[in-house]
């Protein structure tokens, strides 16, 4: 009976919106394609699109928070500049995105952090952090996409907390 409640979870009807099925399953998934266009097709399908970027990108922030917190500059630095790279790599994909990351972020905010990241001005950092932050959640907003603004991230990243 157990394996038939699973099975049927398994098999429910309302799972026909499921991901489609691209190309057979393979450990040599590429090199099995019959063209080189279609390899290239699914390498566009493997790497994403700016979604992996902005997961990326969230990840990273949260290091950038992180390390502002522990006063380590120098990592948050790092990091930041890593945020910029996947920004560029996000919109050399999805070029739709460009205007609002070059615009609000790019030539705005960024170069505002990793200036006050240099300074070593505590409060200059935190309050720029807090500016960058804010612009985030405007992009998303402009991109139609505000509930990313639910995220956790976001509350996380709210205030900056001192860490030992």
């Amino acid at each position: 009976m157990l394996g038939l409640l699973a099975a049927s979870a398994i098999a429910s009807p309302g799972q026909s919106e499921r991901p489609k099925l691209i190309w057979e399953p393979s450990r040599t998934w590429l090199s099995d394609a019959p063209s080189d266009q279609e390899s290239f097709k699914r390498l566009e399908r493997y790497l994403g699109g700016f979604g992996q970027r902005m997961r990326e990108i969230g990840e990273r922030f949260e290091v950038v928070h992180d390390a502002v917190s522990q006063n380590k500059y120098e990592l948050a630095a790092f990091e930041w500049k890593e945020i910029g790279n996947a920004m560029v790599s996000g919109y050399l994909t999805r070029p739709q995105y460009q205007a609002n990351a070059e615009g609000m972020f790019l030539t705005g905010v960024f170069p505002e952090f990793k200036a006050a990241l240099a300074s070593g001005d505590k409060k200059k950092i935190d309050d720029t952090f807090e500016t960058v932050r804010q612009t985030c959640m405007a992009c998303h907003i402009a991109e139609q996409t505000a509930f990313v603004n639910d995220h956790p991230l976001f509350r996380k990243t709210a205030r900056l907390i001192p860490q030992k």
